[in-house]
């Protein structure tokens, strides 16, 4: 059986999907996560700029909410020189 493609899917396909392992349950959750920030920000989900813009902001939080020793440490580590 193939692995489904959740990018590929109809917003009715997606919707009665359901995932057959955790593998694909923790993949279509990302699907979802990914649909829903596109409904609140009027983003065409199946845009390659949607997707794109959506990764930056994933970093850009990850990076926001990060403990101030943590993100010294990750600074520390990408400005110093080898």
């Amino acid at each position: 059986m193939s692995e489904p493609r959740f990018s590929d899917m109809s917003d009715n396909e997606f919707d009665a999907y359901r995932p057959r392992n955790e593998e694909e349950e923790w993949e279509y959750q990302v699907e979802a996560e990914f649909r829903e920030w596109c409904k609140r920000n009027k983003e065409d989900p199946k845009s390659c700029e949607a997707r794109e813009t959506y990764d930056r902001f994933q970093v850009q939080q990850w990076w926001d909410n990060l403990a101030p020793d943590d993100r010294e440490g990750y600074e520390h580590m990408m400005l110093k020189d080898d």
